[in-house]
């Protein structure tokens, strides 16, 4: 596990086992969930090497993007505590009467939290926006919503090296949940070109995934060759945060069968959608799959609300 005052890469995740699930298609759990939860799975990857960054630069504050139940800004907020560095969260939407569990953790962890209006929360991508908020709260490292810059899909690579280095395992696909698509790209550029990347938007109408992904690839790898990859579009279920019946039993089914936490915004999705295809033979027969348990369950939360309102619907209907 991690120390309270460096990234290391003596940690180790696990990689649990769902044998044989239909027509010979092995699912194996890369369980970044536990390898270092306080950073939420990936977020460790992703936020490595952007506080390497800032070290490096002298910088002594981090900026970023997100919503109200973010694991991103959870995660950037814990990291930056525990490195020394100063974080701002500049948060979708007005402040509610009180801070939701997601938000009041980050506040807790020293992040200071800014909340803009939807409008304004569009012009996240832009410089003249990211100047505005160096301009008043001094010299910043602003990091991308989900943390999709250079430094953190160069991060999310060292996932293949933990993988190679440290579970050792033969494998044909890795699947993934995607929200921004910069996991699926570090992932995708730094895997041999045997091997096969799924990808499972959360979002609805993620099409503009495709050409962000391909970005994000040439920009770690240039022209050279990498994995093949695709996206899974049809798992959404209505788009970020959104539930139905479906995905609700299925978490709750999976949980019991496997005694492996999902949440339904990003990892539920990815399980059923993979479930899904080998059900429906898109994947081949034989094929040893590697899916990528990436964390987010603190945002889970910010959920229980709905869940239990189709919980309470389906045991009316019953």
């Amino acid at each position: 596990m991690p120390g309270n005052n460096s990234f290391t890469s003596s940690a180790f995740a696990t990689l649990d086992s769902l044998g044989v699930v239909a027509r010979g298609v092995s699912v194996q759990v890369l369980r970044l969930d536990t390898f270092c939860p306080k950073l939420s799975g990936n977020k460790f990857f992703k936020l490595k090497h952007n506080i390497a960054y800032a070290k490096q630069q002298g910088i002594g504050q981090l900026i970023s993007f997100g919503g109200a139940y973010s694991n991103h800004i959870h995660a950037l907020a814990i990291a930056g505590q525990l490195h020394g560095l100063a974080t701002i969260g500049v948060i979708r939407g007005e402040r509610a009467g009180s801070l939701n569990l997601t938000l009041a953790d980050a506040q807790a962890a020293g992040m200071r939290l800014v909340f803009v209006s939807r409008e304004q929360y569009k012009k996240r991508q832009q410089a003249n926006f990211h100047q505005q908020l160096e301009n008043q709260f001094g010299r910043s490292l602003v990091i991308p919503e989900g943390g999709s810059n250079v430094q953190g899909i160069s991060g999310c690579g060292e996932i293949i090296e933990h993988i190679s280095h440290h579970i050792n395992t033969r494998y044909d696909y890795l699947a993934l949940a995607c929200g921004t698509g910069a996991t699926m790209a570090g992932v995708v550029a730094a895997a041999p070109e045997d091997k096969t990347v799924l990808g499972f938007p959360v979002l609805k109408g993620a099409d503009f995934l495709e050409t962000d992904i391909a970005a994000y690839i040439k920009a770690i790898k240039g022209d050279a060759r990498s994995a093949s990859w695709r996206l899974e579009r049809a798992y959404h279920c209505g788009g970020y945060a959104k539930l139905n019946a479906r995905l609700v039993d299925f978490v709750s089914n999976f949980g019991r069968a496997y005694n492996i936490a999902l949440d339904h915004i990003y990892t539920g999705k990815l399980f059923m959608g993979l479930f899904d295809l080998i059900h429906h033979q898109a994947i081949p027969e034989g094929t040893r799959v590697i899916a990528i348990h990436t964390g987010g369950l603190q945002g889970e939360r910010g959920m229980r609300e709905k869940i239990t309102r189709f919980q309470n619907l389906a045991a009316n209907v019953s």
